[in-house]
C-alpha cells in the first residue's frame, strides 16, 4: 500500500550553474584516468580504455515548469577494463560516472559491464552485469527489453544500465542460442525536478508498485536464437519478466484502482511495473546498396495484449560526386496497436521517420545525420540533428539538436513542448 503524498512544495529553481559538488568527483577521476594509468596496464592480457566528456546544453525557450533550469551542463567519465589471460576465463569491468548541474543527486555512478566469463569452442557462460542489445532499428528497437535505460538519454535511449544476470551462449551448427536468467531488477531512474526533457509531473520513485509484489528481487527469463545467412540476419526471441518502462499511476487513485489516468498538475504519481511476456522477430536483409529491416513483437501485460512493430530501409549512395563521401537515406515506420490509449507508454504508435546520414569517410571521421519523426495521427513533428568530428587522434566534438512542433496535450511529448535544445560535447578518449 502506498501512503498519500501531500504538501509537495515546488519552488522555483535557482539559476543554472555547474555545482562543484556534482562535478568534482567526476573531474578528479577523469584526471586520474588521463595521467595516472600506467602504460603497462594497457598491454595484453589487460587493456584499459575510456573517455571523458564535457557538455553544455542550451534551451532557447524558458522552461514549462518553474522547477526546471534554463540551461545545463555536466562532466562524465567512463572506463573499460578487460582482462583476457591465456585460457578460457575472462573479466570485464566498465564503469561510468556523471555529474550534472540539473541533477539534485549530485553525481552518479553505474557499472555498465561487470562480469566474469568462461568460454570454450561451442559455449560461453557469463556471470555478472551485462548490456544486451536486441533489434535492428535505427530509430528505436521496439524488441529491446533486457536492460534498463539511463535517464540521461531517456529520449533516444542510447545508454543502458548493466543488468545482473547469468548468461549462457551456445554456438550451434546453424546459428547461436542465448539464454539469460535475471534474478535482480533495476528500476527506471527518473530525472530530478530541475531537469529539462522530462515528464511534467511529480514522480515518487521510492513508492513504486510492482505487479509481482516484490521489489528488486525477481526472476526474469530471456531466450534468443540468431541465424546469420548469406544476405539475411534472422532472430527470434522470448522474454518473460518485469517491464523495464513503468506506467505512471496517480497516487490518489491507489490502492482502489491501478489504472493510468489523465494528468493533473497537483497530483503525485508513482511508477507501476507490470509483468510482461514478449515474443518477437528481427529481420535484416542486405541487397546491393539497400538494407531492409523489420522488428515485430507480441506483448501480454497487466493492461493489454498487443502487437508493436517497426520497419523500413536504408539506401546508400557511395562516392558522392566522384569523391569518397557517402549518403544514406533512412526511412522507418513504427506501429503500436494500443494507439493513443492511456495504457500506451510510448510515443511511437503510428509514426514515420525520414532522414539521412552523410559520412565524409575522412581521417577525422566526420559525419552528419538527422531526420524528422512525424506522428501520422496528430501531425506532431520532431526534428533531430547530430554531427561529429574528430580533432586529432584522441579528441572528438559532437553536436546534437532537436526541435518539436505541433504537439497535442494528449501526446507524451507535450511535456517537452518548450524543450528544443542544442547540446555540444567535447570528448577525450584514452
Amino acid at each position: 500500500m502506498v501512503a498519500p503524498l501531500k504538501n509537495i512544495n515546488l519552488r522555483a529553481a535557482p539559476p543554472a550553474r555547474l555545482s562543484w559538488r556534482s562535478i568534482a568527483p567526476c573531474s578528479l577521476v577523469a584526471l586520474t584516468w588521463m595521467w595516472c594509468v600506467p602504460v603497462a596496464f594497457t598491454q595484453p592480457p589487460v587493456s584499459i580504455t575510456g573517455r571523458i566528456t564535457a557538455e553544455g546544453r542550451w534551451f532557447p525557450q524558458s522552461p514549462a515548469l518553474a522547477t526546471q533550469d534554463d540551461h545545463g551542463g555536466g562532466i562524465g567519465v567512463e572506463g573499460d577494463l578487460r582482462y583476457t589471460p591465456p585460457g578460457s576465463v575472462g573479466v570485464r569491468l566498465a564503469v561510468a560516472g556523471h555529474g550534472d548541474n540539473a541533477d539534485d543527486g549530485g553525481y552518479r555512478w553505474d557499472v555498465r559491464e561487470g562480469h566474469v566469463y568462461v568460454q570454450e569452442d561451442t559455449w560461453r557462460l557469463l556471470l555478472g552485469l551485462q548490456r544486451v542489445a536486441w533489434g535492428v532499428s535505427d530509430v528505436f528497437p521496439v524488441v529491446d527489453v533486457v536492460n534498463q535505460r539511463e535517464r540521461i538519454d531517456w529520449l533516444d535511449r542510447a545508454e543502458k544500465l548493466g543488468q545482473p544476470l547469468i548468461g549462457l551462449t551456445t554456438w550451434l551448427t546453424y546459428g547461436r542460442l542465448d539464454l539469460w536468467v535475471m534474478p535482480l531488477f533495476r528500476p527506471f531512474p527518473f530525472p530530478s525536478e530541475r531537469a529539462r526533457l522530462r515528464p511534467d509531473r511529480t514522480v515518487a520513485s521510492a513508492d513504486a508498485l510492482y505487479e509481482s509484489g516484490t521489489t528488486y528481487r525477481t526472476f526474469d527469463l530471456a531466450l534468443r536464437y540468431h541465424l546469420p545467412l548469406d544476405r539475411m540476419d534472422l532472430a527470434v526471441h522470448f522474454f518473460e519478466g518485469r517491464n523495464r518502462m513503468p506506467f505512471l499511476i496517480p497516487n490518489e487513485e491507489l490502492p482502489a484502482a491501478v489504472q493510468p489516468g489523465a494528468h493533473e498538475p497537483d497530483t503525485v504519481y508513482v511508477p507501476f511495473y507490470e509483468e510482461l511476456l514478449q515474443a518477437g522477430l528481427e529481420l535484416q536483409w542486405t541487397t546491393g546498396p539497400w538494407l531492409w529491416k523489420a522488428e515485430l513483437a507480441y506483448r501480454s501485460g497487466f493492461f493489454d495484449d498487443y502487437v508493436l512493430s517497426i520497419g523500413g530501409f536504408e539506401r546508400t549512395h557511395y562516392a558522392i560526386g566522384g569523391g569518397v563521401s557517402d549518403w544514406t537515406w533512412v526511412v522507418e515506420y513504427a506501429y503500436d496497436a494500443r494507439g493513443k490509449s492511456p495504457t500506451a507508454n510510448t510515443i511511437l504508435d503510428n509514426d514515420i521517420f525520414a532522414g539521412g546520414r552523410w559520412a565524409w569517410n575522412d581521417l577525422a571521421s566526420t559525419e552528419v545525420s538527422g531526420g524528422t519523426l512525424i506522428d501520422l495521427e496528430i501531425g506532431e513533428v520532431l526534428a533531430t540533428l547530430q554531427a561529429q568530428r574528430r580533432i586529432g587522434p584522441h579528441t572528438q566534438l559532437k553536436l546534437d539538436a532537436w526541435w518539436l512542433a505541433g504537439t497535442a496535450e494528449s501526446s507524451p511529448l507535450h511535456a517537452l513542448r518548450r524543450d528544443d535544445f542544442v547540446r555540444i560535447q567535447w570528448i577525450r578518449f584514452f
